[in-house]
């Protein structure tokens, strides 16, 4: 086999690069258009679409012996199980409580944080200054 024969040319590069722009811009315009529920599908299915094509190209795998292929499909059994899993403990965080229940007393902000009381009415040296200007006008009467 030359090497020429293991290598996907030029021509295929572009035309994969060309495929994956309109893949963008599919990506991106489905994420505008009110799908719905289906707008997650589309856009998994567009990202799928073009991983494919990076795996198969960019990656040479399609032109890979049998242990590569073998390597990619135990690495998407794998990328399932871990998928299947984690949609598995998402599904089941339904039973758990999200907020606290409507008879429960939550603390107030003064509670959480105490507080004395010359931050809450102010700080010591503004009290002076208050007390000064009182005692002035009544030094200027005499």
């Amino acid at each position: 086999m030359s090497n020429a024969d293991e290598h996907t040319g030029l021509g295929a590069y572009f035309l994969v690069y060309a495929a994956l722009m309109i893949g963008l811009v599919a990506t991106v315009a489905v994420a505008y258009v009110p799908l719905g529920s289906w707008n997650l599908v589309v856009a998994l299915t567009i990202a799928f679409t073009k991983a494919i094509l990076v795996v198969l190209i960019f990656m040479h795998v399609l032109n890979s012996p049998r242990l590569t292929w073998i390597a990619v499909f135990a690495g998407l059994i794998w990328l399932a199980i871990m998928l299947s899993l984690m949609m598995a403990d998402y599904m089941t965080r339904s039973w758990l409580p999200t907020r606290a229940p409507a008879d429960m007393a939550l603390p107030t902000y003064r509670e959480l944080v105490p507080l004395s009381s010359n931050a809450v009415h102010g700080h010591a040296h503004d009290e002076e200054a208050e007390a000064s200007a009182k005692e002035e006008p009544a030094a200027e009467k005499h």
